[in-house]
């Protein structure tokens, strides 16, 4: 399992559009909304994969998918966001 950082402007599509699409497909094994319009992303896709899945959905979307790879980051964000970061778990929500 690998982090991303999905980034996209809110005022194009609202993040809890975004929420809400990202929690009707099985590639995303979990997620964490930690700015206006960056998400956190837990997948076994790559990031062309993630992103062919959000252009289908929402064309007029710009927006970008980065791996976050662990100790290569840095910033300020809660303990919470930086263990979700660098120990990926699925939510179990798409587990058999």
């Amino acid at each position: 399992m690998k982090a991303y950082l999905l980034a996209f402007n809110p005022q194009v599509v609202p993040r809890q559009t975004i929420l809400n699409f990202l929690d009707t497909r099985a590639e995303v094994l979990n997620w964490m909304a930690i700015l206006a319009g960056g998400i956190l992303v837990i997948s076994e896709q790559t990031a062309q994969a993630l992103s062919a899945l959000i252009r289908q959905q929402h064309p007029q979307l710009w927006f970008i998918v980065t791996e976050i790879p662990r100790g290569m980051n840095d910033g300020f964000l809660s303990k919470t966001a930086w263990d979700f970061i660098n120990a990926p778990r699925s939510s179990g929500r798409w587990t058999p």
